[in-house]
């Protein structure tokens, strides 16, 4: 098993030993865009596109974080709430670190 995996399997034994029955590993996107709810059609078209060329990209690496917490059965939805006007440059950016791998 490699090291991150070992570490983190160990951590999960320890948390769980100690009683404790929920942990987290914080946000991580996902392979696809998916508009749930106050989204146009055309907008939330545009918007899976972009996403897909932005999450598909190696050097931003948005999904390797997802990919990681899914060998440990880590499967929660993160939903993001988009203001009516939208997100604006700096709002992406706000996005794009809270799931990037650090």
């Amino acid at each position: 098993m490699p090291a991150p995996e070992l570490l983190v399997t160990t951590a999960m034994r320890t948390l769980a030993q100690a009683g404790v029955t929920t942990a987290t590993f914080g946000a991580g996107a996902k392979d696809t865009f998916e508009a749930v709810n106050g989204i146009g059609s055309i907008r939330a078209r545009i918007l899976a596109d972009v996403y897909k060329g932005i999450s598909n990209c190696k050097t931003f690496g948005l999904t390797r974080k997802s990919h990681f917490r899914e060998q440990f059965g880590a499967k929660d939805a993160l939903f993001i709430c988009y203001p009516p006007h939208g997100l604006g440059f700096s709002g992406i950016n706000a996005i794009m670190d809270s799931v990037k791998s650090h």
